[in-house]
């Protein structure tokens, strides 16, 4: 049951694209035989954990009277709601109906479920909508495949318009100014040119007259998820 392509342009604008991997939590955020509300492209979301450690997310809402099914019960390889106990699986499928057996819910799939897969130690989930139910081929950026490269996760909450957060993330020329005191960017001209250089996976966005010295180019890559590629020079000092 993904989200209508009919009336949701602002819903995007406002939250995030649609038909594409997003990164959601780190993994450890999801214990064996636990759950975890989430809140993602503008819409709450249950993850929860099999005993055998298979990862489930379902829309935040039972099928019966709308109660969010975060605040229920973990029963193994499926989530009982707190209000009636309507029990739905990791498909989205209610299973029982404790208060009335056989009662037509039974049996169907009624809960939206995100196909997620976990990378890098952490949580991606393929938020499609209705003409794109099926999740994208995903490419992985190299440093995650990569045997000899060792990598450790951050997360961070920020209350900004993802809108802001990506153009933050292009823009090489806030670097000369705003971490200006920071060891790692306080080298470097404050003005430079810049063009834009496109690729198989994306573009970039660079400095023309600058290598080397401190935030200098930056590539935006779409390979089923969107990611950034940067390089951040230390100077002699470091």
């Amino acid at each position: 049951m993904p989200l209508s392509v009919s009336d949701t342009a602002a819903h995007i604008y406002a939250h995030g694209l649609r038909n594409q991997w997003h990164a959601v939590v780190p993994s450890d955020f999801v214990a064996p035989g636990g759950l975890r509300k989430v809140t993602a492209l503008g819409e709450n979301w249950l993850l929860f954990r099999k005993a055998d450690g298979t990862l489930s997310m379902l829309a935040d809402r039972c099928p019966h009277r709308g109660a969010p099914l975060s605040l229920g019960k973990h029963l193994g390889d499926r989530v009982a709601c707190w209000y009636h106990g309507v029990e739905v699986d990791g498909s989205g499928t209610v299973t029982s109906v404790p208060g009335l057996p056989g009662c037509n819910l039974e049996g169907k799939t009624l809960v939206t479920s995100l196909p997620v897969r976990e990378v890098g130690g952490a949580i991606l989930a393929w938020f499609g909508d209705e003409e794109h139910p099926e999740p994208a081929e995903l490419t992985l950026p190299e440093p995650l495949t990569d045997p000899e490269v060792s990598a450790f996760l951050c997360y961070a909450e920020w209350n900004v318009p993802w809108r802001y957060a990506m153009e933050n993330l292009l823009d090489p020329m806030h670097g000369a100014f705003l971490h200006h005191e920071s060891h790692t960017m306080y080298d470097g001209d404050t003005k430079a040119k810049f063009r834009i250089r496109e690729t198989e996976r994306g573009y970039f966005f660079e400095k023309t007259d600058q290598r080397g010295v401190n935030f200098d180019w930056v590539e935006l890559c779409r390979t089923g998820v969107d990611w950034v590629d940067l390089s951040i020079p230390y100077p002699p000092s470091a």
